[in-house]
């Protein structure tokens, strides 16, 4: 651990951390890289913030962001500190490089999978969709004509398109992020959509099998993003 790890870890360990960007656990860590570092005003230039000041991947800020939403503060507490104290943070100034579709999109397909599987099964139709799809792609057969909203999530039915909220069921969360994932897979330029897929997978996985699996789902993304 680096002596700036051991920093974060310990502003961490007396800190009130709620569970966004402002006020969340991510904001304390910018605060103690950039003692000035205010959150963007806009909500959606946040995530480019954050990553470009903690030194981690946007992509990575998203899934850790969203395990720490469904989460109580003690454990979000937990999360962060093993996540800080497990996965550097880039040295003050070295700018963080664009992660490549070639790594970002096998990793959202993991999580989006894993996901679903642990809120849902595989046995779901959309899980099946997404294994039938990849297959196709793997062909070189098309598949975009596919609606994926022609297959339901039998643990939540009609519910890909429906709006999250902390009330939501894992499933929910699962069935979102499965949208997100296919609106990636027919365009690669999406990032708005790959953020999302990170996040709400995070948030189905540590919503249904808690804070342990939360902690291990995005130490496997820090390995995938060749973080750690």
């Amino acid at each position: 651990m680096t002596d700036l790890q051991d920093e974060i870890c310990d502003r961490l360990v007396g800190a009130k951390l709620g569970p966004n960007w402002v006020d969340g656990p991510l904001h304390v860590a910018a605060l103690v890289i950039d003692p000035k570092f205010v959150p963007a005003t806009r909500g959606d230039t946040r995530p480019g913030q954050f990553a470009r000041t903690i030194g981690w991947p946007a992509i990575f800020c998203e899934a850790v962001l969203g395990a720490n939403a469904v989460l109580k503060e003690e454990e979000r507490r937990t999360l962060a500190i093993s996540l800080f104290g497990q996965v550097p943070t880039k040295p003050v100034g070295e700018k963080v490089k664009p992660m490549p579709w070639q790594i970002s999109q096998p990793a959202a397909i993991w999580a989006v999978l894993h996901a679903h599987e642990s809120a849902c099964s595989n046995k779901c139709p959309l899980y099946k969709l997404l294994e039938n799809v990849l297959e196709a792609e793997r062909l070189g057969d098309e598949w975009r004509d596919i609606l994926y909203f022609g297959n339901n999530c039998q643990s939540a039915p009609g519910e890909a398109d429906e709006r999250v909220s902390s009330k939501s069921p894992a499933a929910h969360h699962a069935a979102v992020a499965m949208r997100y994932l296919f609106q990636v897979l027919r365009n690669k330029q999406d990032k708005h959509s790959l953020a999302d897929a990170f996040r709400e997978s995070a948030k189905a996985e540590t919503k249904v099998r808690g804070l342990d699996a939360g902690i291990q789902f995005c130490l496997i993304l820090a390995e995938k993003f060749g973080l750690k």
